[in-house]
C-alpha cells in the first residue's frame, strides 16, 4: 500500500507564473490559469473547517481573485459523485453551465460577483 502524502504539493502547478493559490488555517484554493482572465478553481477544506467556514473562506477567495487577481471568470469541474460540492458552488452564487457523466460545470463572472 503506498504511504498517503499528508499534504498538498502544489509546487508544480505554481511553477506556472499565472497559477494562483490561497490558504487557511483549514484548507486551500489553487486557480489555475486557463487564459483570458480565466481560472479553473479548487477549493479544498479540511473535515472540522467545512459548512460555514469553508463559505466563508470560498467568499473571500473569490473576492481576491476577481478583487486583487483581477480574474474575469471563475470555473468549477464539481465530480457528480461529491454533491457537496455542488451544494458549495450553488451557495457561492455560480451559475450551472451544463453536466455530463463525470461533471457539473459552474461559472462565476466578476460582473456578477456580489460580496
Amino acid at each position: 500500500v503506498p504511504a498517503r502524502v499528508p499534504y498538498l504539493d502544489a509546487r508544480q502547478m505554481l511553477s506556472e507564473p499565472r497559477n494562483l493559490a490561497l490558504a487557511y488555517q483549514g484548507g486551500c484554493a489553487l486557480f489555475e490559469h486557463l487564459g483570458r482572465g480565466s481560472y479553473e478553481a479548487h477549493m479544498f477544506a479540511q473535515p472540522g473547517h467545512r459548512g460555514k467556514q469553508a463559505l466563508e473562506f470560498g467568499r473571500k477567495a473569490v473576492t481576491w481573485l476577481f478583487g486583487v487577481a483581477m480574474a474575469q471568470r471563475m470555473i468549477v469541474m464539481a465530480p457528480i459523485e461529491l454533491p457537496q460540492v455542488r451544494f458549495y458552488c450553488k451557495r457561492l452564487g455560480m451559475e450551472l453551465l451544463g453536466r455530463d457523466l463525470f461533471f457539473e460545470r459552474f461559472q462565476l463572472e466578476a460582473g456578477r460577483w456580489a460580496v
